[in-house]
């Protein structure tokens, strides 16, 4: 045997011993515990440090187990011996990103924060945007007391990483109060379907801006997801106030307070909302819905009138219904018909099916009584 496969085939023994030996202490360490587990990676550091003169062509694998046994070192709190296994790892391998790392995080977690930095540097020329390695880099800025780039660093990090709460928390936390990272937590939590975490985050941002208009907005869509509907109302009344009347807003309010039977208010929300977009067809309906409660018919005919010219080829069969109905009830038969057969255009099933989308009061009522209204006989 050459020199050379005598040495290659040294080499994988001692690997393939190495590699056994650590799963065995990692085995001795659930069954007899950390104190007799350490005592297998101390002999397993001492059986490489021995092997050494081996290395050659798995210089990359030796590393690798280096490194893992400095992490299992470095729990067992042999630090001492753990240094030595991390800086033999990247003395076989100095782009081992596991080993920088590894070495980072120890160095932080015992006060060296600037040859933290140093490690987190190095790892980051491999993996530019390995986002905890940018975390631990931006601990370490701290320590130094570099906040500055240590805030543009964790800016940087929460914008490429929007979905992690614990990022925006810290940078929360670095930051101070800005009402806009507040707004996202909130976020954040609504889209983990955390409500109540949602709704926390939404008063701590008010307590800082109590006239952000968005903030109530989110309020009021936070109490929609929990079906308040007095607290979407308050919301909403609260974002009204804080920037003005919106066409939006009011037709979402006048909606709620149909829901809730209040009738009046509704009413006025949408004249309120007409005042901003005068022709806007879904507060011309929502218009006419409220005077139809309120047993207004004439008004609401006007109001529903106005909504089917604004809808133009948009018009919903929803609306020409409701127009109908209105036209009906003042015994105006032919406008209604016009209105029904529009209606059934937009969705021509048979009646029953259609009565079943419409309302109980749908094609088939109306057909009905159009024909009692024209002297035929309904039956």
């Amino acid at each position: 045997m050459s020199p050379l496969k005598d040495l290659f085939d040294k080499e994988k023994g001692v690997l393939s011993k190495a590699e056994k030996r650590l799963a065995q202490a990692d085995r001795d360490k659930e069954a007899k515990g950390e104190e007799r587990a350490a005592a297998s990676y101390d002999k397993l550091f001492n059986y490489l440090e021995e092997s050494r003169d081996v290395f050659d062509r798995h210089k990359g694998d030796f590393s690798r187990i280096y490194t893992q046994l400095a992490g299992r070192l470095e729990g067992c709190g042999h630090d001492a011996e753990a240094v030595r296994a991390y800086d033999r790892a990247l003395g076989l391998d100095e782009a081992n990103f596991d080993a920088l790392n590894g070495k980072g995080a120890f160095l932080l977690e015992r006060g060296a924060a600037e040859g933290a930095l140093g490690m987190f540097d190095r790892a980051l020329k491999l993996e530019p945007r390995h986002a905890i390695t940018r975390y631990n880099r931006v601990r370490a800025l701290k320590a130094m007391d570099r906040k500055d780039e240590a805030l543009e660093a964790m800016r940087a990090l929460v914008d490429d990483e929007p979905k992690n709460l614990e990022y925006l928390e810290s940078l929360i936390a670095m930051a101070g109060t800005d009402v806009k990272l507040m707004k996202r937590k909130a976020l954040l939590h609504r889209d983990r379907n955390e409500s109540e975490l949602a709704r926390l985050a939404v008063e701590d941002a008010l307590a800082s801006a109590p006239g952000d208009r968005e903030l109530w907005v989110l309020s009021a869509d936070l109490a929609g997801d929990r079906g308040d509907d007095k607290g979407e109302v308050e919301a909403l009344e609260r974002a009204l106030a804080a920037g003005g009347s919106d066409a939006g807003l009011l037709r979402r309010l006048g909606r709620l307070h149909m829901r809730l039977g209040e009738h009046a208010r509704a009413l006025h929300s949408f004249d309120r909302g007409l005042d901003v977009a005068a022709e806007d067809a879904t507060l011309l309906r929502g218009r006419g819905d409220a005077l139809v409660a309120l047993g207004r018919v004439s008004e609401a005919d006007w109001a529903y009138s106005a909504a089917v010219r604004a809808s133009g080829e948009d018009v919903e069969k929803e609306l020409l219904l409701s127009a109908a109905r209105v036209k009906t009830e003042r015994g105006e038969s032919e406008a209604a018909k016009e209105l029904l057969e529009r209606a059934r255009g937009l969705d021509p099933t048979e009646p029953s099916d259609a009565a079943k989308v419409a309302g109980a009061d749908g094609f088939t009522y109306l057909e009905a009584y159009l024909d009692e209204l024209a002297g035929g006989d309904p039956r």
